[in-house]
């Protein structure tokens, strides 16, 4: 008990030390004023502003700011682009999210120490703690590898879309407002329209093209992207390069899967053997005990 008392303390401390912030207004206004001029006002999740979220994650995101960890917070933000939430959360907003974890990671630890094994301690403490950090992060790394799969599964059947429309006669722009109009819910319709409100603001196609390849960290997504550009370069018709495009896709899909197939049962091999041979064993083991008895004849 007395161990489980020292653990809870030592969260109770971690918390106190975030809390303390609140006596340093100046250092925590300051990160708060450079998180809100991040990037653009739309980045900003306005639940961060408002209530007892706002009270408790201020000092949170004011540690992050001033954490000096550029690649982690470029592979969040990276993260967060890819899994569609660039647009509520910044970097240091969600890194805070992992400070909370700690937080509350280091006072549930012992709780689930003490009802696994009866004990509770600073084992507890410090596995909750890293619990609560990585948690954050590995659910936003998890949405992100998510919706870039669903993203590649609906590519080729889009280009097939818009080639088709291109072909009866449509724009590109007209083909895709038509393709996103369809399932406006989509992953890849939502990154197309993100790319049709940038040609609204006077980007070219290229740069509206390399912004949705810059977004979406896909190979094939790259390729179809490089090609249409190069395309547009050359005069050769969009549509046909898109439908090629579309066919590349697949095979290279095929492909992939019959590597797959291929590879499994590679890896099914060994435990193919070890139940060949446990089932051997079962059969044979009674002959073979009443042979080594003498009771076999």
């Amino acid at each position: 008990m007395a161990e489980m008392l020292l653990s809870l303390l030592s969260a109770a401390a971690a918390f106190a030390a975030v809390l303390a912030l609140f006596h340093r207004p100046d250092w925590v206004r300051r990160a708060a004023e450079a998180e809100a001029a991040l990037e653009n006002a739309a980045v900003r999740n306005p639940r961060f502003d408002e209530g007892l979220t706002h009270t408790i994650m201020l000092p949170l995101v004011a540690v992050a700011h001033q954490v000096n960890a550029p690649e982690l917070k470029r592979r969040i933000r990276r993260d967060l682009i890819a899994s569609g939430r660039q647009y509520l959360y910044t970097s240091n907003q969600w890194l805070s999210l992992s400070f909370l974890g700690v937080i509350v990671g280091a006072l549930l630890g012992p709780y689930v120490q003490f009802a696994l094994s009866e004990k509770a301690g600073l084992l507890g403490v410090f596995c909750g703690a890293a619990a609560g950090l990585y948690a954050p992060l590995y659910h936003l790394r998890a949405r992100a590898a998510g919706r870039l799969r669903r993203i590649e599964r609906r590519l080729p059947y889009a280009l097939d879309l818009v080639s088709l429309s291109m072909t009866a006669g449509a724009t590109f722009v007209e083909a895709v407002d038509s393709l996103t109009r369809d399932d406006p819910d989509d992953p890849l319709n939502e990154e197309l329209r993100a790319m049709m409100t940038e040609l609204e603001l006077g980007r070219t196609r290229r740069e509206a093209l390399l912004g949705l390849s810059g977004r979406i960290p896909l190979e094939s997504l790259r390729t179809v992207v490089t090609s249409v550009v190069s395309a547009e370069e050359l005069g050769t018709p969009l549509a046909d390069i898109l439908k090629v495009q579309a066919n590349l896709l697949r095979m290279a899909r095929t492909h992939r899967a019959e590597k797959l197939a291929g590879e499994a049962a590679v890896k099914l091999l060994v435990p193919s053997m070890l139940i060949l041979l446990s089932v051997v064993l079962t059969i044979l083991a009674p002959f073979a005990v009443r042979f080594l008895r003498g009771d076999l004849y």
